[in-house]
């Protein structure tokens, strides 16, 4: 019996397979060594927070019921409301034909949403004033041609809307300078990036390295280009994935919150 191959081909699947192999140990010795206690690439030591190991799950919690409620329907323990209907799509209680609840809830919302409305700020010196009053604050530069752009494009609610643009720039206010432009270089250079350029009101693709890349940008580009006026000139770092290459979590935003919070005072 032949034990060792004995045609190119032979070879050449036992040259695959090893090939194979000697990946599979290469991606299990960078696993275990990325899992040595090290902190992640992203974070940074002025910015970073101490995690549990052990994931917090957070259980829903049951919707309260209003009183009138329960004593016409059945409410089960995980605070579900049994409200039975006939044929005709009545709701049927325990004194008869009633209002079915979520016509209520349906009323409920429209008033709020009639009330937010009613709130919002009808000019910019309102808006300034609530952002401020807010975030504590000044709004960024640049929120005066933001103001006039959202009311151009009838945004309804101009305050929540803000809201994020507080949301976006915030956990950059917790770096300083020199921590902004390094990861501005770093992004510059990395190999998963395109890039847009940005001048006199103008956006255009200023590196693509191939066709998935050259579509990507072309995409932000006309999306850009809607507020293009409103920017100065500038070079856009854009990764080429459907998410950015690094992502933080709740803990770590609600550290840069508190980093700008100790700033402002």
């Amino acid at each position: 019996m032949a034990l060792a191959p004995t045609s190119r081909r032979s070879w050449r699947r036992l040259t695959r397979v090893l090939i194979f192999i000697t990946f599979a140990l290469v991606c299990l010795y960078c696993f275990f060594e990325s899992q040595d206690g090290q902190s992640p690439a992203w974070t940074d030591p002025e910015v970073e927070t101490s995690t549990s190991t052990e994931p917090k799950i957070r259980k829903p919690k049951p919707p309260k019921l209003r009183h009138e409620w329960t004593e016409l329907w059945e409410a089960k323990s995980d605070g579900k409301l049994v409200v039975p209907i006939d044929e005709k799509g009545n709701a049927i209680s325990k004194v008869g034909f009633t209002k079915h609840p979520l016509l209520d809830l349906i009323e409920e919302a429209d008033k709020k949403w009639e009330a937010t409305v009613k709130r919002q700020s009808k000019t910019l010196e309102e808006a300034v004033r609530e952002y401020e009053r807010r975030y504590n604050r000044p709004p960024p530069k640049g929120f005066d041609d933001w103001y006039r752009f959202a009311t151009k494009t009838n945004v309804i609610l101009i305050d929540e809307a803000s809201a994020k643009i507080n949301a976006d720039i915030m956990p950059f206010l917790a770096l300083s300078p020199r921590q902004v432009k390094e990861r501005l270089s770093h992004a510059a250079n990395r190999f998963d990036t395109f890039h847009i350029s940005i001048e006199e009101g103008l956006a255009s693709v200023a590196e693509a390295k191939n066709d998935v890349e050259q579509f990507r940008a072309q995409d932000l580009v006309e999306l850009i280009q809607d507020f293009a006026e409103f920017l100065p000139d500038m070079i856009v770092h854009a990764s080429i994935h459907d998410m950015g290459p690094n992502i933080f979590g709740d803990d770590f935003r609600a550290e840069a919150e508190r980093l700008v919070n100790e700033k402002a005072c």
